[in-house]
């Protein structure tokens, strides 16, 4: 379920937890770079079990602004960027799993989840969340206007 938030106070909250899963995300990096897979490993599920809300928050109130405002085809780009939701949990599970059990398998899989990772979080960032406040306040504009 979605926090109760209005949204500039979840997009707030959203952001916060973006830095906050940049320093798990460095973390998870540099123990891997030290080959300390089992702490490697917490840290993946770690980052992954944190996310939860965060993607609940994301895709059942922003997703579903876009939607209800645009359409499924007028949202495109927002659905295109949420859906990067499950390639991050595939790779965070791929990454505790791999350190735990083959670590000399990991490859270029910690490097490939930070890239998707921090480029995931500049769309949100840069273009997602704008654009939702955006939404927000023509929407408050239209709905001021039939009042």
């Amino acid at each position: 379920m979605a926090r109760q938030l209005g949204l500039e106070e979840l997009i707030t909250v959203l952001s916060r937890e973006h830095q906050e899963q940049r320093k798990r995300l460095s973390d998870l990096i540099e123990a891997l770079q030290r080959k300390e897979f089992e702490r490697g490993a917490q840290l993946a599920t770690e980052f992954d079990n944190s996310s939860i809300q965060h993607i609940v928050d994301e895709e059942n109130v922003l997703l579903k602004l876009f939607i209800d405002t645009y359409g499924r085809k007028g949202a495109d780009e927002a659905i295109k960027v949420f859906h990067q939701h499950r390639a991050m949990h595939s790779l965070a599970d791929a990454i505790s799993k791999q350190a735990l059990t083959s670590p000399e398998n990991l490859a270029s899989a910690p490097s490939d989840f930070d890239n998707l990772v921090r480029s995931h979080f500049e769309a949100e960032e840069k273009r997602i969340f704008p654009w939702a406040l955006k939404t927000l306040g023509t929407n408050r504009k239209e709905e001021s206007r039939t009042d």
